[in-house]
């Protein structure tokens, strides 16, 4: 506190309160930092395109359609939305006088919602003119693309503040379905579910826009019930307690937005269970492990170790005694890791719920980050154990073979291209005649897409 000096503690408290709005400095130039949605990309078209099966004819007059969308939505970024990121730029630099105008917050968070009025009335002419090209069978599946949207909508601006804190809830689990390989018939049994999911998670973020919403002028009202302004925060005597009811203020009122982050949290983990028990053994496995890979970053632990049983249950020359030790071996380490990430991830759900940002309870903290590391270290025993345990049982030869393919494997994995690995060790060597012919795509074999702005896992 005190190395920060009077000014610099209001200024960092006043910047933390103002990330509510996702305010910032300066605005993209054909962007809005996300402070209100962003008009569709190409990407997402691509996705609509992608979700709707368009032929191409079909995508050109879609492409037609959103370079008229596009011209519309850049008049209103230079309009209205512009009004907008110019009066939010005001209140974030008055600090903590902001608190003191409460009406003009409040016609902040107005204007903001009138903006995505605008917006989503320009996202669904556009969808409405999709639909005029599209087929009978196309047109029913029309409506999840709109819901598809209104999730990225309320995904911006204060929606953003939960994502800080809890990962989980910028994740579309029908979006990794697509993404990753299912078959056909099995699709006829996920498709429903997938769509009573996205329906409650279109739900569950139109709640979670509404509580940081709320969020936001509860804070205020606290802050001013508590005589916290920015004469207080310059007062060295009184700058003490106006920090703690701010922290006492930030709990109570985060607390309930956390806690709607939480629903959607589960919601997530329920339908990767539920999506589990009916995939085929694989497409339930790239689900899970391309899911916990992003909603709990804390806990991955890569699948190296999986891919190798994978590789080594695939050799052409395994004895009867040995495929059904190294099957029995793959399941008992897949059932026991998974157990722990499952542990794991109860362990940082609570934690996402309850933590605040102005949480200073380091035994807290320090004890939940022990209770983490244990729970690592375990996986990190059982993954060596069955990695010596699959050694043992395949023989130095065949083991450096599997060894190759699945580091070959994973650096044609990054690229995204289809991978033929065949390769064989000849007659006369202690282990005999080993062969491994395995194709297929990173989609296949469950690598996650590389993120264009994060570096790729270290393997």
């Amino acid at each position: 506190m005190n190395r920060l000096g009077s000014m610099g503690v209001w200024a960092w408290l006043a910047a933390m309160a103002w990330l509510w709005l996702g305010a910032v400095s300066t605005a993209l130039a054909q962007g809005t930092s996300q402070t209100v949605p962003d008009p569709i990309s190409v990407r997402d078209l691509e996705a609509y395109c992608d979700r709707l099966e368009l032929s191409d004819q079909q995508r050109q007059a879609v492409v037609e359609m959103h370079d008229a969308y596009r011209a519309d939505f850049a008049k209103l970024r230079e309009t209205d939305i512009e009004k907008f990121l110019q009066e939010t730029r005001s209140l974030q630099g008055m600090g903590f006088g902001a608190l003191q105008q409460r009406d003009q917050v409040v016609k902040s968070l107005r204007d903001m919602d009138t903006i995505m009025d605008r917006i989503r009335a320009l996202d669904n002419r556009l969808f409405d003119q999709v639909q005029t090209v599209l087929t009978e069978e196309q047109t029913s599946a029309m409506p999840r693309v709109p819901q598809m949207r209104e999730r990225q909508r309320y995904n911006s601006g204060l929606g953003r503040m939960a994502t800080f804190a809890n990962p989980a809830t910028q994740i579309d689990v029908s979006q990794i379905v697509l993404d990753i390989d299912v078959p056909g018939d099995a699709m006829q049994t996920v498709d429903p579910m997938l769509m009573s999911y996205e329906s409650s998670l279109t739900n569950d973020s139109r709640k979670l826009h509404e509580a940081a919403t709320k969020m936001m002028l509860d804070m205020l009202d606290k802050l001013a019930a508590a005589g916290i302004n920015e004469e207080s925060m310059r007062d060295n005597e009184r700058r003490g307690q106006a920090f703690t009811a701010i922290r006492t203020a930030w709990g109570e009122v985060n607390q309930q937005m956390m806690e709607q982050a939480a629903e959607i949290s589960e919601l997530n983990r329920r339908t990767v269970r539920s999506l589990g028990q009916v995939m085929p053994e694989a497409s339930a496995r790239s689900l899970r492990d391309e899911y916990f890979q992003r909603a709990y970053p804390e806990a991955w632990g890569g699948t190296s170790t999986s891919k190798t049983f994978d590789a080594a249950l695939k050799l052409e020359d395994l004895t009867p005694e040995q495929m059904q030790t190294l099957t029995a071996m793959a399941m008992e380490y897949r059932t026991s890791s998974d157990r722990l990430s499952d542990q794991m991830a109860d362990m940082i759900d609570e934690n996402r719920r309850t933590r605040s940002f102005f949480d200073f309870n380091t035994d807290r903290q320090r004890e939940y980050q022990e209770k983490l590391g244990e729970l690592r270290d375990k996986r990190t025993a059982l993954t060596t154990s069955a990695m010596d345990t699959l050694k043992a049982t395949l023989g130095p030869e065949k083991t450096e073979l599997v060894e190759k393919y699945v580091v070959s494997a994973e650096a044609q994995a990054k690229s995204g291209e289809t991978r033929v690995f065949a390769t064989s060790i000849g007659p006369g060597g202690m282990g005999g005649m080993a062969a491994v012919r395995l194709s297929g795509t990173a989609t296949e074999t469950g690598t996650p897409t590389d993120d264009p702005y994060l570096p790729g896992p270290i393997t």
